[in-house]
């Protein structure tokens, strides 16, 4: 879709992603490498550990979805969420989209209810130890995990200090393994992995501390546009040296490479004539 309407979707391009969403911008950028150039993540749900307390689905399975009228409905959920930022203001005859409890629900957790024979057809990307054995699971945050070795784009990870997902030892693996894997950006030590703490953030501190979250990412994408620039000017100026000038023929060193056996360095002389 993005190469039929690159007129539209010029590059580069910037994943941003709070949450689950950044599961599948993490899985995304395995399936198309180059396709985003960095990711800006805020609070990754994704895991290494099963970490104990309720079911994530709780609240949402639970919590009240009916009221008299839209004032009681207003008074009651801004209770709850009394911390998030209180815009954007919205005039009266505003409307939105309308998500029922129950799918909310069903996008904090996928239930296992079915008998172990049928895994092999219901649960095939589920870890036969870490997940199939439990009631309920989110198996992207799992395979999201797996593959932050292998990850592409250059990452800023955003953490709230408070937040249960986002424990000291949570974010340490993060920072320790993004990248580093083949295929990977190099992680910390090339600078492609870097992450941001928000004092007193929990979850939601997207919708805590919008401005804040906002000079974050802006910081991180003045800083990683000048290199982006660089790599840019290489691959518009760069020309393999495994074809002649027309890229249509082997080049010399390419036929000379051609004669040297399995195995042989780089650098070496060709050793062999044929």
């Amino acid at each position: 879709m993005v190469n039929q309407f690159r007129d539209e979707i010029p590059r580069p391009i910037i994943g941003v992603a709070h949450g689950m969403g950044c599961a599948q911008l993490v899985n995304l950028s395995i399936i198309h490498p180059r396709l985003l150039s960095t990711l800006i993540l805020f609070e990754p749900v994704i895991i290494e550990a099963s970490f104990g307390g309720p079911n994530p689905a709780l609240p949402a399975s639970l919590r009240r979805d009916l009221w008299p009228n839209a004032e009681s409905a207003k008074a009651s959920l801004s209770k709850g969420l009394r911390n998030w930022d209180p815009h954007p203001k919205v005039g009266a005859e505003a409307v939105t989209l309308r998500t029922t409890k129950h799918q909310e629900a069903w996008s904090f957790s996928t239930m296992n209810l079915e008998s172990e024979h049928l895994d092999r057809l219901l649960l095939p990307d589920w870890d036969s130890e870490r997940e199939r054995p439990y009631l309920f699971s989110r198996p992207e945050c799992w395979s999201a995990m797996r593959n932050l070795p292998f990850l592409r784009p250059s990452v800023l990870w955003v953490f709230g200090e408070k937040s249960f997902l986002s424990l000291p030892d949570a974010q340490d693996v993060k920072m320790r393994v993004t990248g580093i894997g083949v295929g990977g950006s190099g992680g910390v030590q090339t600078g492609a992995v870097e992450k941001a703490v928000l004092v007193d953030g929990s979850h939601t501190l997207v919708f805590e501390n919008v401005g804040w979250c906002a000079e974050t990412a802006a910081g991180w994408i003045r800083k990683w546009y000048a290199g982006w620039l660089k790599d840019e000017n290489f691959w518009s100026e760069y020309r393999s040296r495994q074809s002649d000038h027309d890229m249509l023929r082997l080049s010399k060193e390419a036929v000379q490479v051609a004669k040297m056996p399995v195995g042989a360095k780089r650098g070496e002389a060709c050793k062999l004539k044929l």
